[in-house]
């Protein structure tokens, strides 16, 4: 009778060759999940961003253009206020409420017509729910004299906009011209990438 064959030591090589491949899986594993994890990370930042230099383009563009075209029957422009104030923080829209009229008055006065255009928007600066962004372009602007309208000079502007998080939005809370608010304006300032369709 032949004697019995021993698998022990060939048992015991293969268990150990499947646990060093299940180790080096969940390794890969580990590796991957946290790879996937860091990128969308790295997505949603980039989209906050986004979402950030389309408010602060809007503005810039919705605040800057305004003319006899909106005027109502009371010497108002409503469809210009709510366009502005739906971009805005409560606090900053009470504020643009009391001077909004100031626009008004020149557009009934002067028969002032404005156009904004933005050339390139940028980020200056990002949390969960603060951000700075600027945002560069110009108004072109026209006024009547009698039945014609005269064009003026194009005027350029660039503008420091704060904005916050507010229910998952972004909201403009403030805005200045560049060279009041920044004396020594940061490089993410002075070299800012174009707007998506922007003509510069």
């Amino acid at each position: 009778m032949p004697p019995a064959s021993d698998d022990r030591p060939t048992a015991t090589t293969f268990r150990r060759l499947l646990a060093g491949v299940l180790a080096v899986l969940l390794v890969v594993s580990a590796a991957i999940l946290v790879w996937l994890l860091l990128r969308g990370d790295e997505d949603d930042v980039q989209a906050e961003r986004e979402q950030v230099m389309s408010t602060a383009q809007q503005f810039a563009l919705r605040i800057n253009t305004y003319g006899p075209d909106l005027l109502d029957d009371k010497e108002q422009m409503p469809e210009y206020r709510d366009g502005v104030s739906e971009l805005l923080t409560p606090k900053f829209a009470a504020d643009f409420d009391k001077n909004v009229s100031i626009a008004e008055q020149t557009v009934v006065q002067a028969g002032i017509a404005r156009k904004g255009e933005v050339f390139a928007t940028g980020v200056a600066d990002i949390d969960s729910d603060s951000a700075q962004a600027l945002v560069a372009g110009r108004i072109d602007q026209s006024l009547a004299e009698g039945k014609k309208r005269v064009d003026s000079e194009p005027v350029p502007f660039r503008y420091v906009v704060e904005l916050v998080k507010i229910d998952g939005e972004w909201l403009v809370d403030d805005w200045d011209t560049a060279s009041r608010a920044l004396e020594s304006p940061p490089e993410s300032f002075q070299s800012i990438e174009p707007s998506p369709g922007a003509t510069p």
